[in-house]
């Protein structure tokens, strides 16, 4: 006898139910065990492992207040933002604002780079000439010499290795290089047009 009908003969024995509620609650019980044996409940799936205890570590820089600490540590505020915009550099990212201002790309400067030449210059390019000093002089010195219309990446590698009009002009009159001229461009030549 399992506990529920000792549980359930005693009650009766004290006098606590009659007989006929006896017989009604030991036959639910005998239902209640033949279903149980007829549709076994299905197992348990077994427990998937829990995940690990998430530490607390520094969130990514393109969450919100990292931005927006970022930008003021570096002092970028509506005024930059609106110069820069007027310079026709819209939809900066903040990390492109960061890098603006760190190496010091002034309005100024995107002037004298577009009136040397170079109207569609990004933001990138504008940064990696003020980095390795590629200035309006550099970029009409080159020109001149190399009789080409040079790209910024041009510029920029010929800056980084040293090469000057002085040095480029001598390693071409070794005559190591053979060399044929391109003719300047209209623009490059300073707008003026053939007659």
């Amino acid at each position: 006898m399992n506990d529920e009908r000792t549980h359930i003969l005693q009650m009766l024995a004290n006098g606590k139910i009659t007989v006929d509620e006896a017989q009604t609650l030991l036959e639910a019980i005998a239902d209640r065990n033949s279903a149980d044996e007829t549709f076994p409940a299905p197992p348990r799936p077994p427990r998937a492992p829990r995940p690990p205890a998430r530490r607390h570590r520094r969130r990514e820089p393109d969450n919100l207040i990292d931005q927006v600490l970022q930008l003021r540590i570096h002092g970028i505020d509506g005024r930059f933002i609106a110069e820069m915009n007027e310079m026709g550099l819209t939809d900066l990212t903040p990390d492109e604002l960061v890098e603006l201002k760190i190496h010091d790309v002034s309005p100024g400067f995107i002037q004298e780079v577009r009136r040397a030449g170079f109207e569609e210059v990004t933001a990138e390019e504008l940064v990696s000439m003020r980095i390795h000093d590629v200035d309006s002089d550099f970029i009409r010195e080159m020109r001149e010499v190399t009789s080409r219309d040079l790209t910024v990446d041009q510029l920029v590698a010929l800056r980084i290795h040293d090469v000057n009009a002085d040095i480029f002009t001598e390693i071409l009159n070794l005559g190591v290089i053979d060399v044929e001229a391109e003719p300047k461009s209209a623009d490059a030549a300073g707008g003026e047009k053939a007659a």
